[in-house]
């Protein structure tokens, strides 16, 4: 059988930025300012829209800093590859990470990590 390239998945590379955009740096600026998502919002029971709150984000960021973590789970981001020079400054204090349901075809990547 034949598949359109366009439908393929190539996947990521798991370099610093992929660890970036999942674990974010205390001073990047706020996903929900004055705790609410712009331009999110849920439909009542009645059919209302109601805007979507998030409270804690500031104290979720704390405890997700990863130079403090000694784990990370990076599940089903489509990582196929890593570039472990770009890794080995960020990642090299974890002792743990969770790779499950990614791309990953040879077991030569993982153990680069």
């Amino acid at each position: 059988s034949f598949m359109r390239v366009s439908k393929l998945n190539f996947g990521m590379i798991l370099d610093a930025d992929l660890c970036a955009t999942r674990y974010v740096e205390m001073e990047a600026p706020l996903v929900a300012p004055d705790n609410i998502f712009p331009d999110a919002v849920a439909r009542t029971s009645s059919g209302r829209t109601k805007q979507i709150e998030f409270h804690g984000e500031i104290k979720l960021r704390t405890r997700q800093q990863l130079h403090d973590l000694s784990s990370i789970a990076l599940r089903s981001h489509s990582i196929s590859a890593t570039d472990t020079q770009s890794l080995s400054s960020k990642v090299a204090h974890l002792a743990e990470v969770d790779l499950a349901g990614n791309l990953l075809w040879e077991w030569n990547v993982v153990w680069d990590l």
